[in-house]
């Protein structure tokens, strides 16, 4: 199953390290006052505040067991795409800081006493906007989202072809006990009876109450009523047993569903 991993904001773009690696004579020079790289980057760390990343995580927000329903992953789903506005507004600032920082750069090598280090840190900024542009692109973050629905749809896919599965081969053993029961008339007949049909049903039924949880009561009175040591003693005791097995599968088969 495909996860998600939300982007780190880069501590290069963060306004306060830029205002304490810019250096003194960046600070006090008239010439680089107005670069408006600090402004900038406040507003990156705003609009990555305003992401609602949590959002995107579609493997720990789709509900799970029977909760996981198509209706539920199409509506967590556009929950995420509704995120895409703010995400498009983030990248857009880093865009802004990677195109901003080349200028700043060039800015700073024309003023004689601007330390190195603080044009080297400029340029570091524009190199962690860019890789950061790219890490909150639209597409970068939706190869994600559609990467978890797409895995999401082929579990729950896979899932409804096991519970078809199990449902046909529990309802035909059901079935066949549901049928034939009332035609064993012999104690002996019924013994029969019991090691084949009604056996089966209760070799199905722990994979019947996988798939059908509401199944797990009805499990624990089939195993009680079908025990060796209930069963009919003589023949005047068959058709009792009979019409109470059958009546216990009829109610078994119409909670399986």
């Amino acid at each position: 199953m495909a996860s998600f991993k939300k982007p780190e904001f880069p501590a290069l773009l963060k306004s306060g390290e830029w205002q304490k690696h810019k250096g003194i004579i960046a600070k006090i020079s008239k010439e680089t006052q107005v670069t408006g790289l600090g402004k900038a980057l406040d507003a990156i760390e705003t609009a990555y505040v305003k992401v609602g990343w949590d959002a995107f995580d579609i493997a720990v927000r789709m509900p799970q067991g029977k909760g996981a329903t198509a209706e539920a992953l199409d509506k967590v789903h556009k929950t995420a795409l509704a995120q895409y506005k703010n995400l498009d507004a983030l990248d857009s600032l880093a865009r802004d800081v990677e195109r901003l920082a080349p200028q700043v750069v060039a800015n700073f090598k024309t003023i004689t006493l601007m330390p190195k280090s603080s044009t080297e840190y400029v340029a570091k900024v524009g190199e962690a906007a860019k890789k950061f542009s790219y890490s909150v692109a639209r597409g970068t973050i939706s190869e994600q989202v559609e990467a978890m629905v797409a895995d999401f749809k082929t579990a729950m896919e896979k899932a409804e072809n096991k519970r078809k599965e199990t449902l046909s081969i529990f309802t035909k053993a059901l079935d066949t006990v549901i049928a034939g029961i009332e035609a064993q008339k012999t104690k002996s007949a019924m013994i029969a009876f019991w090691g084949k049909d009604i056996r089966n049903v209760g070799t199905q039924f722990p994979n019947a109450v996988m798939v059908f949880p509401q199944l797990k009561d009805k499990y624990a009175e089939w195993k009680k009523e079908n025990d060796q040591k209930n069963m009919p003693k003589e023949d005047k005791d068959v058709a009792a047993y009979a019409k109470k097995i059958k009546k216990l599968a009829e109610v078994v088969k119409g909670l399986a569903k």
